[in-house]
C-alpha cells in the first residue's frame, strides 16, 4: 500500500482535492482531512481489489467525485499486479489460464501452503509489514475479504507463522491470528485450502481457541463437534454442563492445557507453572466430581468432546 499511499498524496497535492478513505470495517487507511475541520464532506465508494472503500471529500468538489474513482481505481488497478489478481481468480474458483498459471504460479508444484491472516487492526497496514518480510521471496500476499492471503514455500510453516505474528506486533502493535493449510502441489488445491483455513478461523471463534496459530489438521476433532446433530450436543451437554459451570477459571485452564498437551502430565504441568503432583490433584478431583477421568484416552475423549460442546458460541 506504500505505493498507493504515495499516489494519493500526489493526488491530494496535484488537484488541491483533500481525501479520506475508509475501509469497511472504519478503519481511516488514508487521511489528508483534518478531524477538526469545519468543511462539509461528501462521500462516494471506490472498489479496491475485493473491497469497498469510502472515499470522503469536501462537497464543493462533490462533482469531481465521477473523475476521482476513475483515476483511483485505474491506479490500483495499475499497482495491483497481474499476479495477484490472477491469486485472486483462483481463490475466487474462476478459470485461470494456462499460460498466467506457467509464469506465475509454477513454484505451487514444489509444495506450497496457503496461510490466512487475522488482524485486529488495519489490515493494510499489516499487509505492508508482511510484503516487506517476503520482498525478496516468492511469496504472494493479498488481502481477499475480511483477511490477508499468503501463499508461497514455506520450509517450516509453523516457524513463518510466528514470526509474522511477532513482526506485526513489534512494528504496528497489531495481535493477530494466523491459520495455515496443508501443503498443496497443484493450482487446483489452492482454494480449497483457503477454505479450510477459513474454517479454523471459524471454529477459533466458536470454540474460544486460545492459540494464535492454527492448523487445519490439528482442528479436526473441533470440526467433528461442530457436525454433530443438535440433540445429541444437548445430550452430551446435559451431563456436564453444571459441572463446567461450576469449574473455576483456574480448573478450567488446567482443563485447557492438559488437553493441548496430548494428556501428558509432565508437559501440561510445565507449560501451567505447577508441581506434576498439584495436578495430578486438579486431575483426581476432575475425576470424582464428573466422573471421568481425562488420563484415560477413551474417557478423556468424551470428556473433550463435552468440553468442546459447552464452549460452544
Amino acid at each position: 500500500m506504500n505505493n498507493f499511499n504515495i499516489f494519493l498524496q500526489e493526488l491530494v497535492t496535484n488537484t488541491d482535492i483533500k481525501l479520506r478513505l475508509i475501509d469497511e470495517e472504519e478503519n481511516v487507511i488514508f487521511g489528508a482531512i483534518s478531524d477538526d475541520s469545519n468543511e462539509q464532506i461528501t462521500t462516494f465508494s471506490v472498489v479496491l481489489g475485493e473491497s469497498n472503500i469510502k472515499v470522503q471529500i469536501p462537497k464543493r468538489f462533490e462533482g469531481s467525485q465521477g473523475v476521482l474513482k476513475y483515476i483511483i481505481e485505474s491506479k490500483y488497478r495499475e499497482l495491483y499486479s497481474i499476479k495477484e489478481q490472477g491469486f485472486m481468480d483462483i481463490l475466487e474458483g474462476r478459470e485461470v489460464s494456462n499460460e498466467l498459471l506457467t509464469k506465475n504460479f509454477s513454484f505451487i508444484e514444489k509444495g506450497s501452503n496457503v496461510m490466512i491472516i487475522d488482524v485486529d487492526g488495519n489490515k493494510y497496514d499489516a499487509l505492508t509489514v508482511i510484503k516487506e518480510i517476503y520482498k525478496e521471496q516468492d511469496v504472494i500476499s493479498i488481502i481477499f475479504g475480511d483477511h490477508i492471503v499468503l501463499m508461497g514455500i514455506f520450509e517450516d510453516i509453523e516457524e513463518h507463522a510466528s514470526s509474522i505474528i511477532e513482526s506485526i506486533e513489534a512494528d504496528i502493535y497489531y495481535d493477530s491470528c494466523i491459520s495455515y493449510s496443508d501443503t498443496i502441489y497443484k493450482a487446483k488445491e489452492v482454494k480449497k485450502a483457503y477454505e479450510n483455513c477459513k474454517e479454523c478461523l471459524m471454529l477459533k471463534s466458536r470454540y474460544s481457541i486460545k492459540q494464535n496459530i492454527l492448523s487445519y489438521n490439528k482442528l479436526l476433532l473441533e470440526k467433528l463437534v461442530y457436525f454433530i446433530k443438535d440433540d445429541l450436543k444437548n445430550e452430551l451437554k446435559e451431563k456436564l454442563e453444571d459441572k463446567f459451570n461450576s469449574f473455576d477459571e483456574e480448573m478450567l485452564t488446567t482443563i485447557e492445557e492438559f488437553i493441548n498437551y496430548g494428556l501428558n502430565i509432565s508437559d501440561a504441568a510445565r507449560r501451567l507453572y505447577i508441581h506434576r503432583n498439584t495436578l495430578i490433584y486438579r486431575l483426581d478431583k476432575i475425576k470424582r466430581e464428573t466422573g471421568y477421568d481425562i488420563r484415560n484416552f477413551k474417557e478423556a475423549t468424551l470428556f473433550i468432546i463435552a468440553y468442546l460442546i459447552w464452549k460452544e458460541k
